[in-house]
């Protein structure tokens, strides 16, 4: 009786596990949009500080790094919650 309601259990982890896998192959989910690389971007912070913030020029937004070089993917999706 324990017998076929485990295996059912094990049968709808196993669906579930690959169909998100598949969703994210895909290019759904929560990491869908690649990361644009075209930004323009323009320091606007202390460089004394060690974080630098930088603003782009294309989208807008506002990234920042302590390499002392412009961040090198978009931000955007983080503001959009991606």
């Amino acid at each position: 009786m324990i017998g076929p309601l485990i295996g059912v259990i094990v049968l709808i982890a196993v669906v579930v596990f690959y169909n998100r896998r598949g969703i994210a192959a895909r290019g759904g989910g929560a990491y869908s949009a690649s990361p644009k690389k075209n930004c323009q971007w323009i320091a606007t912070g202390d460089p004394e500080k060690r974080l630098r913030e930088y603003r782009c020029e294309t989208c807008g937004v506002t990234g920042y790094s302590a390499t002392g070089n412009p961040p090198v993917e978009c931000k955007q999706n983080l503001r959009l919650g991606n």
